[in-house]
């Protein structure tokens, strides 16, 4: 954690540790992949039929 960054808090309910490291994946370019487009995917098609 940088000097920046709060200490993630119970009270603000935020995991900053999370936030930093999709950030930098997303950054990097390795956040969307293959499986995590297929895992939406499927969940968006179940959404859509349960309705």
């Amino acid at each position: 954690m940088s000097a920046t960054m709060p200490a993630l808090s119970a009270a603000d309910g935020i995991r900053h540790d999370l936030v930093a490291r999709v950030r930098a994946e997303i950054a990097a370019g390795t956040y969307d992949t293959e499986d995590r487009w297929l895992i939406a995917e499927e969940l968006l098609l179940r959404r859509t039929v349960a309705e």
